[in-house]
């Protein structure tokens, strides 16, 4: 396993995570912390639809960038277990599907901050945004900061 690293002071890093509901529902775990590994804000959310995994993802990451702009957060560090996000974010090729409209939009949020990195984690390491994805229940969407 990786060892967590302390971030640059001002830095938030965010990590985010989609589950998928055989009853037609996405659910969005999203946990952000500070430089020194405190939780700033944390958020579930569910919405419907019928998306694949990746989508789920995206749909997660536009969460977590939404809430971290609206709570004023200015440098980020996104991070998902999903590698073809990570691909599809870090190279800006579009793979011509479902998701690139929403990708297009991830990257016009992303302009309200003054940077933002994109990584993968490994599942195990992004237990806290996975858990709250998968343990929400059906109220649309709650924040905690």
């Amino acid at each position: 396993e990786r060892a967590w690293r302390p971030l640059v002071q001002g830095r938030t890093k965010i990590n985010v995570d989609g589950s998928i509901n055989f009853g037609g529902w996405i659910r969005l775990g999203v946990v952000a912390r500070d430089e020194a590994g405190s939780v700033k804000f944390a958020g579930v959310r569910w919405v419907r639809g019928r998306w694949n995994i990746v989508v789920a993802e995206v749909k997660a990451t536009t969460f977590g960038l939404e809430l971290a702009n609206k709570l004023g957060c200015c440098c980020i560090e996104a991070e998902t277990d999903n590698i073809t996000l990570v691909s599809c974010l870090t190279t800006r090729v579009l793979y011509l599907t479902e998701m690139d409209l929403m990708v297009e939009d991830l990257f016009e949020l992303s302009r309200n901050f003054e940077s933002v990195s994109w990584s993968r984690v490994k599942r195990n390491e992004n237990v806290v945004a996975h858990t709250l994805a998968r343990l929400c229940s059906l109220t649309s969407k709650c924040c905690w900061n």
